[in-house]
């Protein structure tokens, strides 16, 4: 075992002196001590673990967001809405659940009920500000920190915190299908034939990720900037914001891929399939987000670790 841990050292140390070679753009902070930093923290902080919980969190929202969104339907102005949403429940669900769960259903979609709507979005929200809290509490952890903050205003927090996410994550799909809607009309009516150069479709669809990508980025460093208890030291445009915000677009669309092509939860699972999916999905986004965020924090731990350093030989120095 030790020849093939010496083996693998000789082979990494090239990579190792290329790495110290690079640096952050302080000029000081050397990026292969950051990189060992991360892979240290990502072990002793349990990062699976706590993506888990989160994921947990946020899977728990989706029940009661279905039901808010089903009370919500006979509000909406649309004929025969309802109908259309049980014909696609009916192709989706098993026949045996959709023949147990049909006349709940409808008796939902047909009629208004403020009080069910109103219960649906409260247990929606609050299922989704506790994920939002375990992910506070995951940063904590990450820079050896404890909340003094009070119980009403990490709540408030995590509220807002929570808003701001989902609102980004929403503009995103609007982004998505408005920008898909936008190109096949222009392509449909591009009188010029400007629309039929495929370098003119990629910077169009360049943008459309461009919009994604900013609002993921922003999202993401409001959150690192104040869900853990201290933020003063916190840039709020970061390495880890720029890091997560990519990852979760690369990922989305990746995983989005193998779930349309390769993956096989439908067929072994049925339609609870898609729910193993979406908690799959939000682990996946849960551990990015962590993962910027312990970025940020070694990089911190590091430039503080030099900065100490060269402040101890000047004082040598001086003395000497």
């Amino acid at each position: 075992m030790n020849k093939y841990k010496r083996r693998l050292f000789r082979k990494l140390v090239p990579i190792k002196q290329r790495l110290s070679r690079i640096h952050l753009r302080d000029g000081q902070t050397p990026l292969w001590l950051v990189l060992k930093k991360l892979i240290e923290e990502i072990d002793k902080d349990d990062l699976g673990p706590s993506a888990n919980a989160v994921a947990f969190s946020f899977t728990l929202s989706v029940f009661p967001s279905i039901i808010f969104l089903f009370t919500l339907i006979p509000y909406i102005p649309v004929e025969h809405l309802d109908t259309q949403i049980l014909e696609l429940m009916g192709q989706v669900l098993p026949a045996s659940v959709y023949k147990e769960l049909s006349a709940t259903i409808i008796d939902i979609v047909s009629r208004p009920r403020s009080g069910l709507l109103s219960l649906g979005f409260v247990l929606a929200f609050y299922a989704a500000t506790n994920g939002m809290m375990s992910l506070m509490g995951a940063f904590n952890r990450a820079y050896r920190t404890i909340d003094r903050r009070s119980f009403l205003k990490t709540r408030l927090i995590a509220t807002g915190l929570t808003g701001l996410l989902v609102f980004a994550l929403v503009m995103a799909v609007v982004v998505v299908i408005i920008g898909n809607v936008v190109l096949k009309w222009l392509v449909n009516h591009d009188a010029w034939g400007l629309l039929n150069d495929d370098v003119s479709l990629f910077l169009i669809s360049g943008l459309q990720y461009g919009v994604t990508f900013a609002l993921f980025f922003v999202a993401i460093s409001i959150i690192y900037y104040w869900g853990p208890a201290i933020h003063k030291r916190w840039r709020f445009f970061s390495t880890g914001s720029v890091t997560a915000a990519v990852l979760c677009i690369l990922v989305t669309h990746f995983f989005s891929y193998y779930i349309s092509n390769f993956a096989s939860y439908n067929r072994l699972y049925g339609s609870i399939g898609t729910l193993i999916g979406l908690m799959l999905w939000f682990f996946l986004l849960s551990f990015i987000i962590l993962l910027g965020f312990e970025i940020n924090a070694c990089i911190d731990e590091v430039q503080r670790d030099i900065h100490a350093k060269i402040k101890r030989r000047e004082r040598k120095a001086q003395s000497t």
